[in-house]
């Protein structure tokens, strides 16, 4: 392939919607150049054929679209030529989300037992029975939870509720593993200066990739949104090795957290249409994983409690 196709290009993640990307560049072919596409079928503009040196063909090339078909940050192409199809992989990454790295390249395991930990307000009374031997994923305001042990502090988009307490919550957990949405990671990236433990993870937010109520996505090929912060959690703990996930805080009803502070910056707040689309997720990792799932405290969601005596 080498010899016949060349792309060079960049493509870059386009914020807020992080998994949308823009591609720019050329290709360049022995033969015409027909198409170029992504495997999911989004198909590039091309500019006016050049001939150059050596009887090659030359087009400018423009894509605008979800990374629905990758595994980020590399983007598989298919270019349709007249001697027939070639593929090539374009690198995405973005530099100025440094010293943060995509978290599905980073190597990272996770121990087998994780307790995700979300911050409504049955974290209040549960989070101290959280067990020793289970790694504490923090989801967004979770990390503030007073006497909370936190291993890993998950961190997703940046909204203007979320802008009232990231400072405080920054502060309150000073050193230890940091995974953040990569429109996050960019935003902060300037006080993570110098450090090694900062990941960055993109939810994907086409419609077609997009968590369902209704129907199942392949799981463990990339993180999908649509279930909230703590779908992108469970997901990215299967990923990362947990077969024993033990939920707090995650209580998926109302619009207050555990320090009885009220969402009133989000009109959506209290809105919890997304407890069928985690139930779906939580019933396939069960069903197709042999994933166990359970819940510290009570939640809409129809998880069995967790048990001291397992």
């Amino acid at each position: 392939m080498a010899d016949r196709v060349v792309i060079e290009c960049a493509a870059v993640p386009d914020p807020p919607l992080e998994d949308r990307f823009e591609l720019m560049g050329t290709v360049t072919a022995a033969a015409a150049v027909r198409s170029v596409r992504t495997r999911a079928g989004r198909v590039a503009t091309l500019g006016p054929a050049q001939r150059i040196s050596g009887g090659r063909e030359r087009r400018a090339l423009r894509l605008v679209s979800y990374l629905t078909d990758a595994e980020f940050p590399r983007v598989p192409l298919v270019i349709e030529t007249a001697a027939g199809a070639d593929e090539a992989v374009v690198h995405c990454r973005p530099a100025d989300a440094a010293p943060f790295g995509p978290v599905l390249d980073a190597g990272l395991r996770f121990p087998s037992r994780v307790c995700i930990v979300a911050s409504g307000p049955t974290a209040a009374s549960t989070h101290r029975a959280i067990p020793a031997d289970f790694h504490v994923v923090a989801v967004n305001k979770g990390v503030l939870l007073p006497g909370l042990r936190v291993d890993t502090w998950m961190m997703n988009q940046l909204t203007s509720d979320s802008l009232a307490y990231y400072a405080s919550a920054s502060q309150a957990f000073p050193a230890g593993r940091r995974i953040f949405r990569l429109a996050t990671a960019v935003a902060t990236r300037a006080e993570h200066a110098g450090r090694s433990d900062c990941h960055w993870f993109v939810a994907h937010q086409a419609a077609e990739e997009q968590l369902d109520p209704d129907h199942d996505r392949p799981v463990g090929t990339c993180i999908r949104s649509g279930g909230t912060v703590t779908g992108c959690a469970l997901q990215l703990a299967f990923m990362l090795g947990a077969r024993d996930i033990l939920l707090c805080g995650v209580d998926m009803r109302g619009d207050r957290y555990f320090d009885g502070t009220r969402n009133d910056r989000d009109p959506k707040a209290g809105d919890w249409q997304h407890v069928r689309v985690l139930d779906r997720l939580i019933a396939q990792l069960r069903r197709d994983h042999g994933v166990t799932i359970r819940t510290l405290g009570e939640t809409a969601l129809g998880v069995p409690r967790f048990k001291a005596d397992g």
